[in-house]
């Protein structure tokens, strides 16, 4: 099954990290990441994006993803990747 670029670089930020969604969002991901690139993706489309991973057994959500408080961390199938 492939994986989009913005779902790689999710993958890599929560690979050392369980994170509130509001530290995903592109703006925050540059400042934690300390990189100058980001996954580029909007509120909207970041949400779109957790929910896909969400289903595919590639991250747990603490509550509502879009819920800016809700954690989000890799599983173990989201490690494989």
């Amino acid at each position: 099954m492939s994986r989009s670029d913005a779902e790689l670089l999710l993958c890599e930020f929560l690979w050392q990290h369980t994170v509130m969604t509001r530290g995903l969002s592109s703006e925050v991901y540059l400042f934690h990441m300390n990189v100058g690139y980001s996954h580029g993706l909007t509120g909207p489309q970041l949400h779109a994006t957790l929910h896909r991973m969400h289903e595919r057994e590639f991250i747990a959500i603490s509550s509502d993803v879009d819920d800016a408080e809700s954690s989000v961390t890799l599983t173990p199938l989201g490690r494989e990747q």
